[in-house]
């Protein structure tokens, strides 16, 4: 029976936990829907310089082409991300994660043409494909009590969370440049300090990790 006093049921490393898949799941959905902001923009430039007529149907199939490689990374990563994080722990393969799809999405400033573009969507793709099998599967190992259901939901509604903050970053600073708009979405990178810092393993995770360096 429910006592009223939800809160002390909940574990500092359980809000820790949560706090830091909260964090990388919602600054993917801010990088990512940077991106679909900035699309038009950006292929306006890239497609002049890759010898392609810039009219909207171009613009439609090349961009849509960058989104669809940015999708297919996406599956490959949840798949790859989530293997290896059997193998090599929840933390140390979600920071790998999302500095990859931060890194790989910021440096599409230095993209010339749509297909340079479109293979760095590609690896950020990868990147970003870690946070919804290990994210989950942090959340699940960690809290393990009635409340489990509610923080996995609180995880995924930072996705949404991401999109709002995307479109007031590019309201204010869109005017900066689709160049500038994609250099923001490096910010996830920052997360890693807080998990690689402040979220440990699962025990169960910790303890195999360990029982493999013996």
């Amino acid at each position: 029976m429910s006592t009223g006093r939800w809160h002390q049921d909940i574990t500092r490393t359980q809000w820790l936990v949560l706090a830091g898949t909260t964090l990388g799941w919602g600054l993917d959905g801010f990088a990512g829907s940077l991106y679909v902001l900035v699309l038009g923009p950006a292929m306006n430039e890239l497609l002049p310089n890759s010898g392609i007529d810039t009219d909207g149907a171009a613009i439609g199939f090349y961009g849509g082409l960058t989104v669809a490689l940015f999708l297919v990374g996406w599956a490959t990563g949840g798949i790859l991300f989530g293997i290896l994080a059997d193998y090599f722990g929840r933390t140390r393969v979600l920071s790998v994660g999302i500095l990859t799809y931060a890194v790989f999405s910021a440096l599409a400033v230095f993209a010339e043409t749509w297909w340079q573009l479109g293979i760095l969507r590609f690896i950020a793709g990868l990147g970003s494909g870690v946070e919804a099998p290990v994210g989950a599967a942090l959340i699940a190992e960690s809290w393990r009590n009635r409340f489990r259901a509610r923080a996995g939901g609180v995880m995924m509604a930072g996705y949404a969370a991401g999109f709002f903050v995307a479109a007031a970053a590019y309201a204010l600073l869109g005017d900066h440049g689709w160049r500038a708009m994609m250099l923001l979405a490096g910010i996830p990178a920052l997360v890693v300090w807080f998990i690689r810092r402040y979220v440990p393993e699962p025990p169960e995770i910790g303890a195999h990790l360990q029982a493999r360096k013996e």
